[in-house]
Formats: structure tokens, sequence, C-alpha cells
């Protein structure tokens, strides 16, 4: 029999009652997932390209320093003195991404692929670096220091150098090389 005080509570043999399940976590906003996925795509497409572009320029460092030794070999230097003016002519008539480009321990360019002499100049340093004036900075340091590479061994440097297309100082990685037993230092740039 029940009681009325009995009813609505348990019965003492019986089970305790289950504690109340925990509520879900909220969920994200689809905007955070979203959010999230750009944020993941921008890292891999920065990190594809950033690859890219290094491995790009390994192959062309490579490209300028086989051609500055190659051409250093097969070509025959002078001991002293000016270079013949055959030589300085081969050196500007190559028509490549890479150019050639010959001078001297003081800087004074004599060939240069990049800016080709015009028919009637002789063959000779150039009277000043690439048509612009000796006190030009931006010009004078860098053959400076291409020079000071050429004398320790040779070496990697990205410097702005005219381009004879379009008349505009552009950046240029160029690869120097001092040649054995000469005055010489021979180079190759690319603009990049």
């Amino acid at each position: 029999m029940h009681t009325a005080a009995a009813y609505p509570f348990r019965a003492p043999h019986a089970a305790p009652p289950l504690a109340a399940a925990a509520p879900p976590p909220p969920q994200a906003a689809s905007w955070v997932w979203l959010v999230v996925a750009f944020f993941v795509l921008l890292g891999i497409w920065m990190y594809v390209t950033n690859t890219s572009h290094i491995r790009r320029m390994a192959i062309v460092k490579a490209q300028l320093r086989t051609q500055v030794h190659t051409t250093a070999r097969l070509l025959s230097w002078p001991a002293a003195g000016e270079p013949p003016p055959e030589l300085c002519l081969l050196l500007e008539g190559s028509t490549d991404d890479a150019q050639l480009f010959l001078m001297d321990r003081e800087g004074q360019v004599w060939a240069d692929a990049a800016n080709p002499r015009r028919p009637e100049e002789q063959v000779g340093p150039r009277p000043s670096v690439l048509g612009v004036e000796q006190e030009e900075e931006r010009v004078v340091k860098p053959i400076e220091k291409l020079v000071q590479l050429a004398l320790q061994g040779g070496g990697f440097h990205t410097h702005p150098w005219r381009d004879a297309s379009s008349s505009e100082m552009k950046p240029r990685l160029t690869y120097v090389a001092h040649i054995p037993g000469t005055e010489f230092i021979l180079g190759c740039g690319y603009f990049v």
C-alpha cells in the first residue's frame, strides 16, 4: 500500500537517478571554418610560390656561374693590356637572358651584352659606367662591389643596372669572377 507521502518519491530499494547529460558543445559558426580554410590555403599557396622562386633562382645562379667559367676557359685572354676587339664584340653579341660583360680591376666596362655599343663606337673602356655619370652612387657602388667580389674569388651580387631595352634601372643578379693571369673580370648578369 502506498502512503500519500511516499508516492512522488522513489522507493528505498530503487537505483539512484541518472545525472543530467552535459549539453553538447556549441557549434562553431560556418564562417569561422571558412576563415580557417582561407588561411590554410593562403599558407599553402605562399609556400609553393616561395619554393618555386627559390628553385628558379638557384637554377639561374648555376647558369650564371657556368656561363662565366665556361667563357673564361674557352677564350684566350691577353696577360696585359687591352682585350682584343673581337673578344669584346663576341661578348656583346650574346642575346640570352643572361648577359656577359667584361670589365677591368678599375671598374671600367669594356663590353656589356646588356648595353652593346653602337657600331660607330670604338672598342675600349667606356668613358662612364653605362652612360651614367660616375658620381651616381647607385651604379658606382655596385661596380665597386662586383670588383671586390671578383678579386676575392668570385661571387653573386644583386644590384641596379641599366636595361638597354627600356633605358630603366632594374634589379640584376650578377656573378663575377676574376680571370687568372689577367687584369680582367668576367661577369654574367640576369635581370630579375
